[in-house]
């Protein structure tokens, strides 16, 4: 995934459900924001509702970095996102935050951003699939279930997609 990183791409990790994803995925932020680089936009990680609390437990037990939930309890300002995002290197948030809130987050760009279990978005004509594309990045990454990719042909599709599409335009 670092080789991936210096070459600016970004990826997708894919293999058997419980092997570390997300903690390679936690590594791989925890080397790039440790770096003495420049300063770097924060990284939003967008996950399934079930998965929140895993995410944000990991990253606590296994890197330094500052993180926040974004949540309907969280005030962004509207005309500057960047300010309040700016002031962590983690953003966690659900699908469902995504879609709900993506003209703020669509305003902001990202480091990474990180969809996991990218597999749930089964449509490309979907509200969710459409919100993702809308988030701008410098580099996306996309942790998925080896099982579903090898399984749907859809999947696979949506994953390519999801990597290789740029914003689309309202």
């Amino acid at each position: 995934m670092m080789h991936l990183h210096k070459l600016g791409f970004g990826g997708c990790l894919a293999d058997d459900m419980g092997l570390g994803k997300t903690l390679q995925t936690l590594t791989l932020l925890q080397h790039i924001y440790k770096s003495p680089a420049s300063r770097k936009a924060a990284t939003l990680i967008v996950v399934p509702t079930s998965l929140l609390h895993n995410w944000r437990r990991e990253a606590k037990r296994f890197t330094t970095l500052s993180m926040i939930e974004y949540n309907s309890s969280i005030v962004v300002p509207p005309n500057h996102p960047g300010k309040f995002f700016g002031r962590f290197q983690l953003i966690f948030t659900t699908y469902g935050m995504m879609r709900n809130n993506i003209d703020l987050l669509s305003s902001y760009k990202f480091e990474y951003i990180v969809l996991d279990e990218s597999q749930n978005i089964k449509n490309s004509e979907s509200l969710t699939f459409r919100s993702a594309l809308q988030l701008e990045s410098k580099y996306r990454l996309v942790p998925v279930s080896y099982t579903h990719l090898r399984a749907h042909e859809t999947g696979r599709n949506l994953v390519c997609r999801l990597l290789l599409e740029k914003k689309k335009k309202k």
